[in-house]
């Protein structure tokens, strides 16, 4: 345990970023898999639009995680 060292929790944002890389995905690519259109992809990551619940829901099927992940508290 680091005692005052605080990790900063990632936003849906970059947790859906961070998938990306990690499985180096195209966004047309994820689009595609997860049925969420790939210009709302594109605006999710240049911060221009939050993710809806429908779309948290896609997405954490696609990539098998809580839906939690992909919406804000």
């Amino acid at each position: 345990i680091h005692q005052g060292h605080t990790t900063p929790e990632l936003t849906p944002r970059d947790r859906l970023a961070g998938l990306i890389e990690a499985l180096q995905l195209t966004q047309t690519e994820l689009s595609q898999a997860s049925q969420v259109p790939r210009t709302t992809i594109n605006e999710i990551l240049a911060g221009r639009r939050g993710i809806s619940k429908a779309n948290a829901l896609r997405l954490a099927n696609y990539f098998g995680v809580r839906t939690e992940e992909f919406i804000a508290e």
